[in-house]
């Protein structure tokens, strides 16, 4: 029987090959390294550069906020030297170089700290060409996109300059200055693109597991950039653009134009219909438009809206000083342009009760105590008009105790000794109300109110030289008050000194309203007449 062969036996191991998923470290789906994946690696420019955007953004923030072009320019490169080297003053430019100070402190500290940090993870200790590149490249990304932005404003800045110009409409021309928002918001998304790439390329081992999810990614940084886009520009964007047109229509309100002011800061309660700031300054044109309006029906329409304005911004804001205070002054200022006597009355006294509570929520206001006293001081003239004199000396007191008040809050405050004076001179007391206009002279040597009243009391005393001064330096500080004119002429007059008062005289009529001018060129004939031939 044969026996069976013996098995072959291997004398030595040889290697099987082994299936790939008989790992014993098995590699799942994105556990190697992103950066053995894609290559990527990351230097210290990448480091560097989300420093130089980050900073870039800044830099675009400050030259928007000061670029104010003060000088109507209409070149992008003057608005931006402008900008930066020199300040409005007195309506003339003068050098200011704080922005520019500004702009290099920032780039300084800046500096420091993104080269300082991507310095400190350098494996070896950086060499000063290393810091002259790293310095180069942040100051040419904050600079250059500081530039790019720079130029495109203010050519944008510029073009609104023209259109001042122009004969375009306030609404077309607010609207053109209240995009000036969307240039700075546009910059600054475009710089966040960038930042957002800068940041990838500097930190992709953290993000490429993350964005590997592809239309999860997508969908979910679609909704984020909507839901942004979105606030920013019903929210922020629309409250500056209301900011913009307030100070438009600040602009206007400094210049006396009342009904552009009116229109300006309507558009901004448009966008921000609770800002009770808004409605303050919209009431206090308003007013002021009423004043200056003939038409009666049209003054009564500016009345009814300034106080539906005031009386709104209170509702808004009842512990803000300024809406009761406002509110007080609008019945002041209402019961002046009464012709009823009663109607005056009962606007005054309403105005007092205003005053009473402005001087509750601020105690301390010096100011709302004189103005309080001023009203006290109006009712007093009206009592003594209908010939009540014992309720005039009551409100004439009344006067005296809350200008006492003012006093004890605040002993510099010139117009507080200008308005004793206005009842010390009202009551008769010559003496004390002399000494109060040279207080408030000694305070604030260009009152012309002072001076013109210290010219009054002189002249009625018979002191003609001091009245003559008096009224000359009221005329140098007022040189279009043309009762100054005609009083001064007169006491030329009275000196006979006639040349002088025939100049004075011409100088009157040249500024007196045409209801004046009769009587004027009457006393300019019979000066003409005294001259000696």
């Amino acid at each position: 029987m044969p026996s069976p062969s013996a098995a072959p036996m291997r004398t030595a191991a040889t290697p099987r090959k082994r299936r790939s998923g008989a790992s014993l470290t098995r590699e799942l789906p994105g556990a190697r390294s992103p950066a053995a994946r894609s290559g990527v690696t990351t230097s210290w420019i990448d480091h560097l550069l989300p420093y130089a955007f980050l900073a870039a953004i800044v830099f675009v923030t400050l030259i928007w906020n000061f670029m104010a072009n003060q000088g109507r320019d209409t070149n992008a490169f003057d608005v931006i030297l402008n900008a930066l080297f020199f300040k409005n003053r007195n309506g003339q430019p003068a050098v200011s170089l704080g922005i520019w100070w500004l702009h290099l402190f920032t780039w300084l500290v800046a500096g420091i700290i993104a080269l300082g940090d991507v310095a400190a993870n350098q494996r070896k200790a950086p060499t000063g060409a290393w810091w002259l590149r790293g310095l180069g490249l942040y100051s040419a990304v904050v600079w250059g996109m500081w530039l790019i932005f720079s130029l495109i404003h203010g050519a944008r800045v510029a073009q609104g300059a023209v259109l001042q110009g122009s004969r375009v409409s306030v609404e077309q021309l607010s609207d053109f200055v209240a995009s000036y928002i969307v240039d700075y918001y546009v910059a600054a998304f475009v710089v966040i693109l960038i930042l957002g790439w800068a940041l990838w390329r500097s930190s992709s081992r953290r993000l490429l597991t993350w964005t590997s999810r592809g239309l999860v990614t997508g969908f979910s940084a679609a909704l984020i950039g909507v839901i942004v886009i979105t606030f920013v520009s019903t929210v922020n964007i629309g409250l500056v653009r209301a900011d913009t047109y307030y100070k438009q229509g600040q602009a206007y309100d400094g210049v006396g134009q009342w009904q552009g002011a009116i229109f300006l800061y309507r558009k901004a309660l448009a966008i921000a219909p609770d800002e009770d700031y808004y409605y303050l300054f919209l009431g206090r044109s308003a007013l002021e438009q009423a004043k200056v309006d003939t038409d009666a029906t049209e003054r009564q329409r500016w009345l009814d809206d300034a106080l539906s304005v005031l009386t709104r911004a209170q509702t808004l804001n009842p512990l803000n000083t300024d809406h009761t205070a406002n509110l007080a002054r609008f019945y002041r200022s209402r019961g002046e342009l009464q012709t009823s006597t009663t109607e005056r009355e009962r606007d005054w006294q309403t105005a007092l009760t205003y005053y009473q509570a402005a001087t509750r929520l601020s105690p301390n206001a010096a100011h709302l105590f004189n103005e309080k006293g001023l009203v006290y001081f109006l009712l007093a003239n009206l009592a003594r008009d209908q010939q009540q004199p014992e309720v005039a000396d009551d409100y004439f007191e009344d006067a005296l105790i809350a200008l006492s008040r003012s006093l004890e809050l605040d002993q510099i405050y010139p117009q507080t000794y200008l308005f004793l004076g206005d009842v010390y001179r009202s009551r008769g007391d010559n003496a004390k109300a002399i000494e109060a206009y040279q207080q408030t002279l000694k305070l604030s040597p260009g009152q012309a109110l002072a001076w013109s009243a210290l010219g009054y009391i002189y002249a009625q005393q018979g002191n003609l030289t001091e009245a003559i001064s008096a009224n000359q330096k009221v005329t140098q500080l007022s040189p279009g008050d043309a009762a100054s004119w005609r009083n001064l002429a007169i006491l030329y007059q009275q000196t006979n000194q006639i040349q002088l008062a025939l100049a004075a005289a011409q100088e009157a009529l040249k500024y007196a309203p045409d209801a004046d001018k009769p009587a004027l060129q009457a006393l300019v004939q019979q000066l003409q007449a005294q001259l000696p031939q």
